[in-house]
């Protein structure tokens, strides 16, 4: 089938027999469920603008951020009010649902990762990593990885989130100057990376050495 609408699409999320599709303007955002084979569209809610929106893998609630609070909204009851779950000290970039929908990793404008709980407010994070100059996150389809990459030039932080805390991640650099955009086979044995005319892919089942990070003097 074929559908036209007149705002702009910022987000589209297949789920089961049909996909939710977020379209924006200046005035507001809106949010409808369209099922894949005949019938009409649903609208699912309205609000005024945000700044950045992510969806969980079951399709029952949608993360946002105005300033420096991140929201979590239910797809199923729109009517009730969003939950602020954090107020981190320095303005959000972006962020992306674990799959299990019980956290959410928010990249700052400091150079920072922040992990959140979705359930309740929280004053501080389930856990901070660096990620200077790679603002764009996403989890893996299982939840084990965790990626972070900018637009140009190339660079990619994969964190091995089984690992034990304080393992540095592996950073992938090229093949090309431009990274549009990194997605996960369901597997999570193989990572994809595209610019504007290849894709690249990484083959993530295979050990890696793991760094613990550096230390202020020499290691005896």
């Amino acid at each position: 089938r074929r559908l036209k609408f007149e705002d702009g699409v910022s987000l589209l999320r297949l789920r089961g027999d049909g996909f939710f599709l977020w379209t924006a303007t200046a005035q507001r955002e809106t949010i409808r469920w369209v099922p894949l084979v005949g019938g009409e569209s649903r609208l699912v809610g309205t609000m005024r603008p945000v700044q950045w929106g992510d969806m969980d893998e079951a399709g029952v609630q949608v993360a946002y951020h105005r300033g420096r609070n991140v929201y979590v909204h239910s797809l199923e009851d729109w009517a009730s009010s969003p939950r602020l779950i954090a107020s981190p000290p320095v303005d959000v970039v972006a962020f992306s649902f674990h799959p299990d929908g019980r956290q959410l990793a928010a990249s700052d404008k400091s150079g920072e990762i922040l992990i959140w709980p979705t359930s309740a407010r929280s004053e501080l994070p389930l856990r901070i990593l660096e990620a200077k100059d790679t603002p764009l996150v996403r989890y893996s389809p299982g939840g084990r990885w965790l990626a972070a990459w900018n637009l140009a030039p190339f660079l990619l932080r994969l964190w091995d989130l089984g690992a034990p805390r304080g393992t540095g991640p592996l950073e992938l650099r090229g093949p090309s100057r431009i990274l549009r955009d990194v997605v996960f086979d369901p597997s999570e044995r193989w990572m994809a990376t595209s610019n504007d005319t290849e894709i690249a892919l990484w083959p993530l089942g295979e050990r890696y050495p793991r760094s613990m990070g550096r230390h202020g003097w020499f290691v005896d």
